[in-house]
């Protein structure tokens, strides 16, 4: 068996895996809630980002900025928790169920840990993919502070090339919005 054939495997493995266990979400008026087994509380939101694409009036697609805040609880008292990348998979899967939907993902950089945000979102986005999603990282300097954000896009979307293409130019400007 060749490596490709077991990376292949791994990864049918992986995408069906029974061993996912989501956090119960409560929906809200604007996203979803929900509580880890250590009492941490998170708030999962989409905010309307089309604005972003105003300089490419063809883009007609839903934009959307994806946000996870913790509302509730200490992280730093808390150890690592696989089921908070199985529960945001599943935020993720319902709104992909819109297969034009776009979501914009910037790391918050306020305690300057957006390194560390990049890489576990890098990391939950490969291991949740099945393979329906592209990912496009952008990387920019504003003030001096290193901004990672990421467009993650369904290989469906009818403007896929547009508005990977969009995304490239927006990064290569000196500001962004």
């Amino acid at each position: 068996m060749s490596i490709l054939e077991r990376e292949g495997i791994l990864l049918k493995l992986k995408i069906n895996s029974d061993l996912r266990n989501p956090y119960q979400l409560l929906e809200s008026d604007s996203g979803y809630i929900f509580t880890t087994d250590r009492g941490l509380t998170y708030y999962i939101y989409f905010l309307d980002y089309s604005s972003t694409f105003l300089d490419y009036p063809r883009i007609v697609c839903p934009v959307y900025t994806f946000n996870i805040d913790l509302i509730e609880g200490d992280h730093t008292t808390s150890p690592e928790d696989p089921r908070i990348g199985d529960t945001i998979a599943a935020v993720f899967a319902h709104f992909f169920k819109g297969l034009d939907n776009v979501a914009i993902y910037v790391c918050d950089s306020i305690d300057d840990r957006q390194q560390g945000r990049k890489r576990k979102f890098d990391l939950w986005f490969y291991m949740y993919n099945s393979g329906d999603w592209i990912k496009e990282d952008g990387e920019q300097l504003l003030d001096g502070v290193r901004i990672f954000t990421s467009m993650i896009i369904s290989k469906q979307n009818f403007q896929l090339n547009e508005l990977i293409l969009a995304f490239k130019e927006l990064h290569e400007r000196e500001d962004i919005n």
